[in-house]
């Protein structure tokens, strides 16, 4: 299929400015867009690795002050610590989890801890009065204290926040890939233009058949392939206008019909001679 769409294309009779325009500006395209996605991967990457240590940050100092009120069972210390964690504007809920005893909450927290070998951040959402739905994001860490686990600090993020700034950065490379598509584009068309201009030259020069009608002396003298195929055609189009002129010579003081066998004759003897 895509073998017959590229042979159908090429048959097309559409210039080939426009064909060459074509070739470049999907090429340029695919790279642009390769390199936009690879930019945006690597943002996101990097937007991950940048929250993941903001939360793990969080929940390990929340952590670390809760030790030893919770093993005081200081509830009033407990309930300001996770209660300062949501002044935060970043942080949403805030919870210490005592091993078997009451949670201490303050916020939005999950519902449940997760196993102590699999204690990852947490990806979920929760739905406010209006049932709106907010993305957010969990750390946990266990609160330890001479290597026993007394119980789990809890932190969520507001997701929606912070991926705000990761969605205005993709949006400007996106952009800025997009333009510089734009861009590609129309350079590509000049220089498609540019590149097919010896080509468009030969073709006009071909229609009206005289020597130097449309080829310059400066473009005969150019140094490369493209000069030579100029020479050769002037000196074409020099061979053609000199018959040109005998024929009508001999049409002036012989018969047409002599002057065609005649010409027929030359053409006859040019076509088996030797080259």
């Amino acid at each position: 299929m895509f073998n017959w769409l590229v042979q159908l294309f090429h048959k097309a009779p559409v210039p080939i400015t426009i064909k060459w325009t074509i070739y470049i500006g999907t090429l340029i395209t695919l790279v642009m867009g390769i390199l936009g996605w690879f930019l945006i991967t690597q943002q996101n990457s990097f937007h991950m690795r940048e929250v993941k240590g903001f939360g793990e940050i969080l929940v390990e100092q929340l952590a670390n002050s809760a030790s030893e009120p919770l093993l005081a069972d200081d509830q009033f210390n407990l309930q300001g610590l996770v209660s300062r964690q949501t002044q935060n504007h970043n942080v949403v809920g805030a919870a210490i989890v005592p091993s078997g005893k009451s949670w201490v909450i303050s916020g939005k927290v999950p519902g449940e801890v997760p196993e102590a070998n699999n204690q990852e951040p947490m990806i979920w959402s929760w739905r406010d009065e209006q049932q709106q739905r907010h993305p957010a994001i969990t750390f946990f860490s266990p609160i330890s204290f001479r290597d026993v686990v007394a119980g789990h600090a809890i932190i969520t993020l507001d997701r929606e926040y912070l991926d705000r700034d990761q969605q205005r950065t993709i949006g400007i490379i996106s952009y800025a890939t997009i333009g510089l598509i734009l861009i590609a584009g129309i350079l590509s068309y000049i220089l498609s233009k540019r590149l097919s201009r010896p080509i468009t030259l030969l073709v006009a020069a071909g229609k009206v058949a005289e020597p130097g009608a449309l080829v310059s002396p400066q473009d005969i003298k150019r140094q490369d392939e493209v000069g030579q195929i100029y020479a050769y055609f002037d000196r074409m189009t020099v061979g053609l206008l000199e018959k040109r002129q005998v024929e009508d010579a001999l049409s002036r003081y012989v018969s047409p019909v002599i002057a065609d066998a005649d010409r027929h004759g030359r053409l006859k003897a040019e076509a088996i001679s030797p080259r």
